[in-house]
């Protein structure tokens, strides 16, 4: 359901369990626009330089999660601005993955 939170909420639960802290570290400070219809340079340059990671990721090992990967420009977004700001990606957790379809099409 639109305005609900799930991958905040699975985060938490999955967490919980493994004992990890769960932080909301990554912010969208660029425009982005709905990516629906987009293929998958076209989605890469949708969200390319707008996420921000907080500065407190530095030195830190993070697992970054998704709910559903369609292309893999997202997380490769969030890569790059928890590295940018010197964090550690340990892994990547995703809900869900679309299969990539021919001529980059998701």
């Amino acid at each position: 359901q639109r305005g609900d939170r799930p991958v905040a909420a699975l985060a938490r639960l999955s967490a919980s369990e493994l004992g990890l802290p769960v932080y909301e570290a990554l912010r969208v400070t660029g425009h982005v626009r709905d990516a629906v219809g987009l293929g998958s340079a076209e989605r890469a340059r949708n969200v390319s330089g707008a996420m921000r990671a907080d500065p407190r990721l530095r030195a830190r090992p993070v697992i970054l999660v998704d709910d559903v990967m369609t292309t893999g420009a997202s997380m490769a977004e969030a890569v790059r601005a928890v590295r940018a700001v010197g964090g550690l990606v340990a892994g990547q957790a995703v809900i869900a993955a679309s299969p990539r379809q021919a001529h980059g099409r998701p």
